[in-house]
């Protein structure tokens, strides 16, 4: 991004930075990365790759717990686990498993989604409800479709 001479605090060019929901942290330093260094109020989930002189590398993952409960926000999501030891050359495919798969754990977290299949259950049942034909239209497999809580209503 180009530097605006009138921002002196460069605001365009900083207001994304913290905001992503999953930062990868690339840790060439001898000390640890600590998750607080980048805040912002959409992050959810660190993953920290530290290499080593074996030509290993080190991932951690750190979660975003509750303030109350402090329970991780984000459920449990892979390939990738804390602790895990692994091959450079391995690094990318994985990561990017593991990033889209933290993501979409994110989204269902924001949406409070379970799962995608109790959601399209959900949304089959609403159809149902809204089309659904009086069993005295003379259909007697609408009538079988039905549920005995949805039959008492008729």
């Amino acid at each position: 991004m180009e530097t605006n001479r009138k921002d002196l605090q460069q605001v365009e060019k900083k207001k994304y930075v913290g905001n992503d929901s999953i930062h990868i942290v690339w840790n060439e330093n001898d000390k640890e990365y600590k998750p607080g260094t980048i805040t912002g109020a959409f992050n959810f989930v660190h993953i920290i790759i530290t290499p080593m002189q074996n030509g290993l590398c080190r991932i951690e993952i750190v979660r975003k717990k509750d303030k109350v409960s402090k329970q991780p926000l984000v459920k449990f999501f892979g390939p990738l686990i804390s602790g895990m030891l692994l091959p450079l050359d391995m690094l990318p495919e994985l990561l990017r498993y593991t990033t889209v798969n933290g993501r979409k754990s994110v989204v269902y977290k924001k949406m409070q989604v379970f799962n995608p299949i109790t959601e399209r259950r959900k949304t089959l049942e609403k159809l149902i409800k809204s089309f659904i034909i009086s069993p005295t239209s003379g259909d007697p497999t609408l009538h079988r479709l039905m549920s005995s809580s949805e039959k008492a209503k008729v």
